[in-house]
């Protein structure tokens, strides 16, 4: 999570709960575009100096971009994945890192299975 104290929540939450809801009015087919756009631009105008981008600038940018992405990964779209797993069993692919008894889901059943699994 973006730690951030409770006062800065609070100072950014209109700002951003207007963009929320401006994005929220796109059609959908426009939604993607515009949350880039506005991600692109609050990250890069806050960062960029007025004399311009230096090196250790601009990895500082990307840095914000990289460190938001695995957050939201790590807090939402793993969970996600772990519970879809346990719904309707892993995929083949990832077998060979747990065995056949962990998965539980029939594949013992797939031919050919073992052999990967060793």
């Amino acid at each position: 999570m973006p730690y951030v104290t409770r006062e800065i929540r609070r100072q950014v939450k209109a700002p951003l709960e207007e963009l929320i809801a401006y994005v929220h009015a796109q059609e959908p087919t426009k939604q993607d575009g515009t949350l880039n756009y506005i991600i692109s631009e609050l990250v890069a105008r806050s960062i960029k100096p007025a004399s311009g981008w230096r090196y250790n600038l601009l990895h500082r940018a990307r840095a914000v971009f990289t460190l938001a992405g695995e957050e939201f990964s790590r807090r939402l779209v793993a969970p996600y994945e772990d519970q879809a797993i346990k719904n309707n069993g892993d995929t083949i692919a990832y077998h060979a890192v747990h065995s056949q008894e962990e998965a539980g889901n029939g594949s013992e059943n797939v031919p050919g299975l073992d052999k990967l699994l060793r």
